[in-house]
């Protein structure tokens, strides 16, 4: 049988006190926790006749709670234009990452941002790749990144200007 001493009934209460307060913070967080929707809204077709190009990053938080998460484009045979210099856009020319406050929203797809591209020289293909990365923080414990395929979409020169989505 086991002998209760006062140290080990102090330890059992505030094993089970901390239980009790973090077991149901948890709970809500699991329950609560961010579901991110995202996807590249891009044309079939990219004419650079007249210059740079819109590439339309989207996403969706469907989850309970805010959070903040990073959203990523890369390009390959193109240069990202810079964008509006901001303290939350790291900016190079093949990738740029920019923090988002994710708000909580119904279902619908919103407008993340909106970048620029133009084509390197003159390549064959052109390649956008675009991933959402969680920010971690207590908010973002539990979060869930849900992609809507495609996320990197290929361009095959079709003329001298125009590329058309494979």
């Amino acid at each position: 049988m086991v002998k209760w001493t006062r140290w080990k009934i102090v330890g059992a209460v505030i094993s089970l006190a901390i239980s009790a307060v973090v077991g149901p913070l948890l709970v809500y967080e699991y329950v609560s926790r961010p579901i991110i929707d995202y996807e590249l809204a891009s044309s079939d077709y990219y004419n650079f006749h007249f210059g740079a190009e819109t590439v339309n990053l989207e996403v969706c938080n469907r989850g309970g709670i805010d959070t903040n998460v990073w959203l990523i484009l890369a390009v390959e045979n193109a240069t990202i234009v810079e964008p509006e210099s901001k303290p939350y856009i790291r900016y190079s020319e093949t990738q740029t990452r920019i923090l988002l406050l994710c708000r909580k929203e119904a279902e619908t797809m919103k407008h993340g941002y909106s970048l620029e591209i133009v084509r390197d020289d003159d390549p064959q293909t052109i390649v956008l790749k675009y991933t959402v990365e969680k920010v971690f923080d207590w908010g973002s414990i539990f979060c869930t990144m849900n992609p809507i395929y495609p996320t990197t979409l290929t361009y095959n020169r079709t003329d001298a200007m125009t590329y058309k989505r494979i």
